[in-house]
């Protein structure tokens, strides 16, 4: 009986030594050197790091408009740019933020009351 315990105490120990060995000690306890902003001018700042000049340019041209937990484009947007606002306001903070481009409405109101 005592060997089949010492049997079942080495496969432990082999066992809680192979677990700690799969944590890649690279990935913990990092963070972003800043906290990401739920504010427009955050996302500026945000974006100077990860954009081209003339797509922050742009992005500083814009109007927006805040209302509480929805952010209002009011200028037309590249739809490139359009993806990089929405998933910036939806994924990268908490909570996350309802993105309206309301320019695109206007030119779809339009459209539609031609037809």
């Amino acid at each position: 009986m005592e060997t089949n315990l010492r049997y079942v105490k080495g496969i432990c120990k082999n066992l809680t030594r192979t677990n700690e060995s799969l944590v890649p000690e690279f990935n913990q306890n990092q963070g972003e050197p800043y906290e990401k902003e739920t504010t427009w001018n955050g996302f500026l700042r945000w974006s100077k790091d990860r954009l081209t000049k003339s797509s922050i340019e742009t992005l500083e041209k814009i109007r927006v408009e805040p209302d509480g937990r929805t952010l209002c484009i009011l200028d037309p947007v590249t739809e490139s740019l359009r993806m990089i606002i929405a998933k910036y306001f939806t994924e990268e903070i908490r909570p996350p933020i309802l993105v309206i481009f309301s320019a695109k409405n206007e030119e779809n109101r339009i459209t539609s009351t031609k037809h």
